[in-house]
């Protein structure tokens, strides 16, 4: 059994949302927990511990980089499996500076590709699906 978070601002487009959660219905064991904040998707990290955190960057309290910062602080991301991030600027100094951080290992970009969403889920997860 996987449990996924997914936090995500109101600014994420209804179908980049439904495309994923649609890819995550096609797993067996998958649990997705949706949070609409950071604080909510913080307080929602600490009570369910997910394996997978999908970050929206920009979330209405805060940036991802932010809540990723308050986890860290907790010691929280040393248990974590995979952190992947999600946004809508694909630049490249944005881009390296949050994926030097531990367990930062994926980077999306908005709109989200169906096709590379699934095959990071599958790495994920470790399923050949």
């Amino acid at each position: 059994h996987t449990r996924l978070q997914g936090d995500w601002s109101s600014d994420v487009c209804s179908s980049d949302l439904l495309l994923v959660k649609s890819v995550l219905a096609t797993f067996d064991g998958v649990e997705f927990i949706e949070a609409k904040t950071g604080q909510e998707g913080y307080d929602k990290i600490l009570e369910h511990n997910p394996d997978i955190l999908l970050l929206d960057y920009n979330l209405p309290d805060f940036t991802a980089d932010v809540l990723y910062e308050k986890l860290y602080e907790k010691k929280y991301i040393n248990k974590q499996k995979i952190i992947a991030i999600i946004s809508a600027d694909s630049g490249k100094r944005r881009i390296e500076k949050l994926m030097k951080k531990p367990n930062i290992k994926y980077f999306l970009v908005k709109p989200i590709n169906i096709y590379e969403f699934k095959k990071i889920i599958i790495n994920c997860i470790g399923l050949n699906k």
